[in-house]
């Protein structure tokens, strides 16, 4: 994750054709799932709503800068800060704890 003037630049990595839609986090990497086939950007289209969605911001806030046709992206989210995506990495870590618990 690296801050920038218009928002944060996040890795992440898309798993398309997968048996469900989430979003977890691998080290630093934030990992979507989705259901969607890697056909004509259907997986980025559904990756992107995802992310937007669990950060709460706007789908036209979020660019991909590299990787468009790549499984791994570095992605710009405009007008937020690293605050925005600290609170989304604890409330998945949280969320894993729970399901073991």
């Amino acid at each position: 994750m690296r801050e920038i003037k218009d928002g944060i630049i996040l890795d992440i990595l898309v798993r398309p054709n997968s048996k469900r839609d989430s979003v977890s986090i691998e080290g630093d990497l934030f990992v979507i799932e989705t259901r969607e086939k890697a056909e004509q950007g259907r997986a980025n289209v559904s990756a992107l709503k995802q992310l937007s969605k669990s950060l709460g911001v706007g789908t036209s806030s979020i660019v991909i800068l590299r990787g468009k046709f790549d499984r791994s992206k570095s992605v710009l989210i405009k007008g937020v800060g690293k605050d925005v995506v600290e609170k989304l990495k604890a409330k998945i870590e949280k969320s894993l704890q729970d399901n073991l618990k």
